[in-house]
């Protein structure tokens, strides 16, 4: 038998064996998802820009003086609680008209993710106030999957 072809049956055989292992090793993270929250999403009153890093609220003359409402952070914990719906915690950074403190931090919910669709609401008290806290340690125990109805009282529906 010819030495060129055994050596080529060896590496035929480790290449083979390496591609069965590494496709069976795999496993599939839980949080992978087609679905990306990256993006502006719009609805004919408000809209929200969000990067990996930060969320831009607008919603144009959302007060009785006609200021337009504004609420800017940064993302301090994007929360999944499946895989196209969570909670970005954020650290206020700009609130004009929406009642948000500068430096606290607050959650924006989303749900029925889809790379064209998703529901969102910013997270809101009883009487309509933002609900927010002074540190990221109370905004993790805040905002929750099981506190999503004492903070959503209606949801808006968002298109990209």
């Amino acid at each position: 038998m010819n030495l060129f072809k055994i050596i080529n049956r060896k590496y035929t055989g480790i290449i083979v064996l390496f591609l069965i292992l590494l496709f069976t090793g795999c496993q599939v993270d839980d949080n992978d998802t087609d679905f990306v929250l990256e993006g502006i999403w719009k609805s004919p009153y408000d809209s929200y820009t969000i990067t990996k890093t930060t969320v831009d609220y607008f919603m144009d003359n959302s007060s009785f003086d006609g200021d337009n409402g504004i609420l800017k952070g940064s993302i301090e914990e994007n929360i999944r609680f499946t895989a196209n719906a969570g909670v970005l915690i954020i650290k206020v950074t700009e609130s004009v008209a929406i009642g948000n403190t500068v430096g606290y931090f607050t959650g924006i919910y989303y749900s029925d993710g889809t790379n064209i669709s998703i529901r969102m609401a910013n997270a809101i008290n009883a009487d309509y106030s933002p609900t927010e806290t002074s540190t990221l340690v109370a905004a993790k125990s805040i905002f929750t999957v099981d506190n999503v109805g004492n903070h959503v009282s209606m949801w808006g529906t968002y298109t990209r």
